[in-house]
């Protein structure tokens, strides 16, 4: 026995001293790669947004699907809220690393409450993304006008979604929730052109205006991406209507509601930092969750895994949206090429945790295309609020040419004989 002991020891100790310098060599690259830098990453994505209060007009959007009375919706968004975070804290993600396989959410609203018509995308109605509201109502007046009288209860709901003084979704962040019927903003759109159409003209303004304020006030207050597009193409879209309005009823005189909708553009609409903070925070609860997972692991996770330095590396990545060389060259109508990895796959420090250092890399690429959609909608939006200052006979929102930007180069546009010069922007797919 004493024998076999002997000859046990020197592989074991061979092992054990392996293992102890490969531990170390880990802990020294993961210190390493986590500088000042990085920590000053991480503490600028972490910062919580600045929350409105009252009503909260997602909530409504949560529930535009289903038949529920809106004096029981408070408590239906509550009670769905703590279903999805008990489903959130007891479902895995979906890894390679630990062989969990992605699961969808469902709803309890589902089992809960008769469903309301359904809304498609193909459905006759105006849509989103500067396209013309009025001319497409014409081309199908009475398919569009059997579309918002089979909604007219949804199209409520979106009203007030609209209307509601903030709108910020109430899951806790996962990128795992189920999306609100966006969709339904088309009905409000559609409702504003029929207004029109059919000679209330005063109203039909009004509620234009009110459209195109609530739209931009959602897409500044918003802290995700995908709430702030949706937003975005909203505010274009009803920009786009209100000039239609406005070109076919000239003599009528705008309401005092729209002095906000057209009030120059605010940096805030089109500045990318605050939605990467929204989207950073998503981020850290997926690596969060998946840490505690990786718990059961503890050799794969102390050698291949850092939830912290997971983190530091996607803020890192997204830091470089958030300062002021960025804001500046968004300024002038330019989009910075992105900003290098904090750790590129082949860098030594991403050995001190592989895995994290993959998953990192995964979401980097996308963040530069989200900042020129962002500068990409300043011009066309640049380009409808002047026009509108055109139709006021007022020049004071005439953009110059940093502000019709977007972010790549423009050929120049000729112009006929005797025709006045008009602010231009491509348009979201040139």
């Amino acid at each position: 026995m004493s024998k076999l002991i002997r000859w046990l020891r020197t592989p074991v100790l061979l092992f054990a001293l392996l293992f102890v310098l490969a531990w170390v060599t880990v802990a020294s690259l993961r210190w390493l790669a986590m500088g000042a830098p990085q920590r000053e990453a991480l503490s600028l994505m972490q910062g919580e947004p600045a929350l409105a209060v009252g009503e909260n007009g997602y909530g409504w959007l949560m529930l535009a699907d289903y038949a529920i009375a809106p004096n029981d919706a408070e408590s239906v968004i509550a009670s769905e809220v703590a279903h999805f975070a008990a489903w959130l804290e007891a479902t895995p993600v979906a890894s390679a690393a630990t062989g969990d396989v992605q699961q969808v959410y469902a709803s309890q609203l589902q089992e809960k409450f008769p469903k309301r018509p359904a809304l498609s995308h193909l459905d006759p109605l105006c849509n989103l993304g500067a396209a013309p509201c009025l001319a497409k109502l014409r081309a199908e007046p009475d398919a569009l006008r059997a579309q918002l009288q089979r909604h007219a209860e949804r199209l409520d709901i979106a009203e007030r979604s609209l209307a509601a003084p903030r709108f910020s979704s109430p899951y806790p962040p996962s990128g795992e929730e189920p999306l609100p019927s966006f969709g339904s903003w088309r009905l409000v759109l559609t409702s504003v052109a029929l207004d029109f159409d059919e000679g209330r003209q005063p109203q039909a303004l009004r509620r234009g205006c009110d459209l195109l304020a609530d739209a931009r006030r959602i897409n500044r207050e918003s802290s995700v991406l995908l709430d702030r597009g949706v937003a975005q193409a909203l505010a274009e879209s009803a920009a786009v209507l209100l000039l239609e309005m406005r070109s076919e009823a000239p003599a009528i005189a705008l309401p005092p509601e729209c002095t906000v909708a057209l009030a120059p553009l605010d940096e805030a609409e089109f500045m990318v930092c605050s939605a990467l903070k929204g989207e950073f925070r998503m981020h850290a609860a997926q690596s969060q969750r998946l840490g505690r997972q990786l718990a059961a692991k503890p050799i794969f996770k102390a050698f291949l895994f850092d939830e912290e330095l997971q983190n530091a590396w996607v803020a890192s990545a997204m830091a470089s949206y958030c300062d002021e060389p960025h804001r500046q060259a968004v300024r002038r109508g330019e989009l910075p090429k992105p900003a290098p990895a904090a750790s590129r796959l082949d860098d030594a420090d991403c050995y001190g945790a592989y895995v994290s250092c993959v998953l990192a890399s995964i979401a980097i690429p996308s963040f530069h295309n989200h900042a020129r959609l962002m500068l990409d909608h300043r011009a066309k939006m640049h380009r409808l609020l002047a026009e509108h200052a055109v139709a006021s006979s007022s020049m004071s929102l005439a953009p110059t040419a940093a502000e019709l930007s977007p972010g790549y180069p423009m050929a120049p546009r000729a112009r006929s004989a005797g025709q006045s010069p008009r602010p231009s922007a491509p348009s979201a797919g040139t």
